[in-house]
């Protein structure tokens, strides 16, 4: 869904208003050029076919627990399909050029920022007569 000039202008007003506040931050949301948006979580491809391929192992077993009528071995089916997920999304992460591990910085207060999106947000209410 396309957004409206308005929209794309507020966007655009909270993307200045973010780089001129917090200028690391909003170097680390950036997305690195030539990179998708999506790019910066992506899973290793063996533990995304390893963990999948121990799930659907897991759902199989839980299916002939349930054939052969053992609560038990539906219980193990269900622990190993759990365990295939958890190493799916627990697995390690393909690191990008530029996402290396960032020293903490003091959060600056954020009073002023969210008093100036107040007072925007009033301001436009009164405009559009609301």
């Amino acid at each position: 869904m396309a957004l409206t000039d308005d929209e794309r202008k507020m966007l655009e007003q909270l993307e200045a208003q973010l780089a001129n506040e917090d200028p690391s931050f909003a170097r680390a949301l950036a997305p690195d050029e030539g990179d998708s948006a999506a790019s910066g979580f992506s899973i290793s491809p063996k533990h995304l076919v390893l963990g999948l391929v121990v799930a659907v192992l897991g759902l199989i077993v839980v299916l002939l627990g349930v054939v052969v009528e053992m609560v038990p071995v539906g219980i193990i089916g269900a622990v190993i399909v759990f365990g295939g997920f958890w190493y799916l999304v627990s697995g390690p992460r393909k690191q990008h050029q530029g996402t290396a591990v960032r020293s903490r910085k003091p959060v600056k207060s954020k009073s002023s920022y969210m008093e100036r999106q107040a007072q925007a947000w009033e301001r436009r209410r009164e405009e559009r007569g609301m």
